[in-house]
Formats: C-alpha cells, sequence, structure tokens
C-alpha cells in the first residue's frame, strides 16, 4: 500500500515538473522570439542608417526626357534632392509627377550606384474650350492644360463645360465626336476644301462647323458617313462654288444653301 502511494506522489511530481518545464520552456520561446525581432529591428535600423549616410547612393544626377518637362516636373524632383537612391519611393515619386495636369504618363527607372531616369510623356494640346467666357486649351482626354502657346491655332470649341480643370462628365462624348471629325476630316482630305475654325454643341442632334467656307451642320452619329457625303459633293462642285450659307449633313439627302 505505501508503495503505490509512494508511486503515485511520484507520478505527480513529475507531472507537475512537466508542466513547470514546458511553461520555462514557452517562456523562453517567447523571450527569444522577442529578442531576434529585437536584434533584427535593431541591425535593420543600423544597416539603413549606414546607407543613408552612404555617399555612393546619394542621388547626383536624374536624367529628364524629353528636355522641355523639366520645367513642369522639377519642382517635384526639389523633394527627393540628396535623398540615397536606394530608398526613393518609385510609385510614389511617379504618382506625384502624374498629378501634374500636363503629365500624362511616366516611367522612371533607378540607374545605380546614384541616377535616375525619368520618361515623359506630355498630354498634346486638342482644342481650345470657351466655356463662361474664357479660353480653356484642353487635350484630348478633357484634361485642361497651362501654359500652353494661346495664341496658336486651335479650333474654338463652344457647348462643353469646364469643372475642376477638365471637361464636365456629362460631356465628355463630346470629346469622341471631335476626335471623330478630326479623324475623317483628315481621312477624305477635306482641308483642300475648308478650314473648320469653330465647332458649337447645340445638341446630339445639331453639332455646328464653322469654316472659311460656310457653316456645315451634322449630328452625333456616324460621322465617317457624313463627312464621306460633304467630301463627295465637294468634289462635284469643285470649281463651281467659292462660298455657301450652309449645308446640312443630317439627313439622307443633304440640304444645301
Amino acid at each position: 500500500m505505501e508503495e503505490k502511494t509512494e508511486r503515485r506522489i511520484r507520478e505527480i511530481r513529475q507531472r507537475i515538473w512537466e508542466k513547470r518545464k514546458n511553461k520555462i520552456k514557452i517562456i523562453f520561446i517567447i523571450i527569444l522570439i522577442l529578442s531576434l525581432i529585437y536584434l533584427s529591428f535593431k541591425i535593420k535600423s543600423s544597416t539603413i542608417k549606414f546607407l543613408w549616410q552612404l555617399d555612393t547612393f546619394k542621388l547626383k544626377e536624374v536624367e529628364i526626357v524629353p528636355d522641355k518637362a523639366k520645367f513642369y516636373i522639377e519642382p517635384v524632383l526639389e523633394l527627393e534632392k540628396d535623398k540615397n537612391l536606394l530608398f526613393i519611393d518609385i510609385d510614389d515619386l511617379r504618382q506625384m509627377i502624374l498629378n501634374i495636369p500636363e503629365v500624362e504618363n511616366c516611367k522612371i527607372k533607378k540607374i545605380y550606384p546614384d541616377k535616375l531616369y525619368i520618361d515623359i510623356s506630355l498630354r498634346k494640346p486638342f482644342v481650345s474650350v470657351i466655356y463662361n467666357e474664357r479660353k480653356y486649351i484642353i487635350d484630348k482626354n478633357g484634361v485642361v492644360l497651362s501654359d500652353i502657346e494661346e495664341e496658336k491655332n486651335y479650333i474654338d470649341i463652344y457647348g462643353i463645360k469646364i469643372e475642376q480643370n477638365c471637361v464636365n462628365e456629362t460631356d465628355r462624348w463630346k470629346l469622341n465626336i471631335l476626335d471623330e471629325i478630326k479623324k475623317w476630316y483628315n481621312y477624305f482630305n477635306l482641308r483642300k476644301f475648308f478650314l473648320v475654325n469653330q465647332i458649337n454643341f447645340i445638341s446630339p442632334n445639331e453639332i455646328i462647323l464653322y469654316t472659311d467656307k460656310g457653316i456645315i451642320k451634322m449630328k452625333k452619329s456616324d460621322i465617317k458617313s457624313q463627312m464621306e457625303k460633304i467630301s463627295i459633293l465637294l468634289q462635284e462642285l469643285q470649281g463651281n462654288i467659292e462660298r455657301w450659307e450652309y449645308i446640312d449633313l443630317r439627313y439622307k439627302n443633304i440640304y444645301k444653301k
């Protein structure tokens, strides 16, 4: 009986000791993990500090293509001046450059040890929009551009709203129409017959082109067909007409005066 009791006591003591061992082991592992994390942080911090101060990777040269893009992005690059190339965030820098209205796209490449290469696509002026008695030069996507040569002969567009430095969302379809007009005007070589000076969007069914020869009325749908019609008409009339009051392309039969 005594032997059984002693064995029982030993077993209980053994279980208690095993539990204590497991607790000690867990505490040791936690301390080890925390120590490793701390050590890793210290090593990382020291490494970053060392590399940051290392003159080898200090940004010394920025190549910008094309050269005229420098005017727009140099204020942004001032923020990166004297930074370590290793720690320049390319995505963050690209986003700051894309926030410049005149920039359509950009690619940035690090060239180690100390150079940045930036390839810029600038927005191209498309037309001038007259809204609230003010002129806005916009690109094909409707973004308002600044520092543009206003004396250039951009076509004046009426009937398009400008809000927050871009074309109003409800008027964006008009940009597609303008692009279509330009495309088929060039395709059918209509320049030899007339020059477009101004376009007025009255409604989807009434788009007026003011040219050096007279007025042309169009509608929103099937721009190609309408431009082809006037091309055929003016080729037939070539030499017999210098000016006209209006030509209406919106119907099956062309109305002209």
